[in-house]
């Protein structure tokens, strides 16, 4: 029974560990993206 709960805290670490990389890889990727439009908007908007 105990080796049982240590598999599911390893696993419960894991997913956590997943779900902040990928929470990192996608607030990078959302702020290249604003980085993009804001920079295309300046492009076509030269009073900008």
């Amino acid at each position: 029974m105990a080796e049982h709960r240590q598999h599911v805290g390893a696993r419960h670490r894991h997913d956590r560990l997943w779900q902040w990389a990928s929470g990192l890889f996608f607030g990078s990727l959302m702020v290249w993206f604003f980085g993009f439009v804001l920079g295309l908007a300046r492009l076509i908007t030269p009073h900008f």
